[in-house]
């Protein structure tokens, strides 16, 4: 398959792809079954279904079904039907902080099927005996750790760490990762505060307002 690769490279934790296949063709179409077109992320296409308009759609809607991974089944009035299957990472549970808060939800995150990282400065609270079932337990600074992981539109970070200042950096660090959710445990107050502080730092108003405090498990 041409398109292995990116496909590869998507659930790896590169660029989100999708890769429409013809089911069906139009009338008068000359393209048989199994054409494909692939999408990605950069809005960037490789291949053809044959119909422009028809391929203007499902690369709107493709670009919708990367963000976690998804699929659908299109069809347009000239009776073409196309399978749309997205790739990206599978869905991710980033912790940062390895206290008992996260120690709870990394059991909840296991039962659903989240692949887990744990981030903690302390090596007591992030290994593997602690949480046997995360994929990685990382120990070192918010900001830095996060990079050494795959994160995506599919990761789903929590901010638990030990006190404001570290909060303020795992928010930042987690702010400025695409994340398709982050959620910061704390108080009223000290959310405002590190939203603030986000906001003098750099990071658009619009991110800072994507973010969930209270997190709302």
């Amino acid at each position: 398959l041409a398109h292995t690769k990116e496909i590869v490279q998507a659930y790896e934790g590169g660029m989100p792809v999708a890769l429409a296949s013809l089911v069906r063709p139009s009338k008068g179409s000359q393209l048989s079954i199994g054409a494909k077109l692939l999408v990605r992320q950069d809005g960037s296409t490789h291949g053809s279904l044959g119909d422009h308009t028809l391929e203007e759609s499902v690369a709107q809607r493709a670009q919708e079904l990367m963000t976690y991974g998804r699929c659908d089944f299109l069809s347009n009035k000239e009776g073409a039907q196309v399978f749309v299957e997205a790739y990206n990472t599978p869905p991710q549970l980033i912790l940062m902080g390895g206290g008992h808060i996260s120690k709870a939800l990394a059991t909840l995150g296991e039962t659903l099927g989240f692949v887990m990282y744990i981030i903690d400065d302390r090596p007591e609270f992030a290994n593997k005996k602690r949480f046997p079932s995360a994929q990685s337990t990382i120990v070192g600074a918010y900001d830095q750790a996060l990079s050494q992981i795959p994160v995506s539109t599919n990761s789903f970070i929590i901010v638990a760490t030990r006190g404001h200042q570290y909060d303020d950096m795992a928010t930042e660090a987690a702010a400025r990762s695409p994340a398709g959710y982050i959620g910061l445990l704390g108080s009223k107050r000290k959310s405002l505060l590190i939203f603030q502080e986000l906001f003098r730092k750099g990071i658009p108003e619009e991110r800072i307002q994507e973010i969930f405090a209270p997190v709302g498990l």
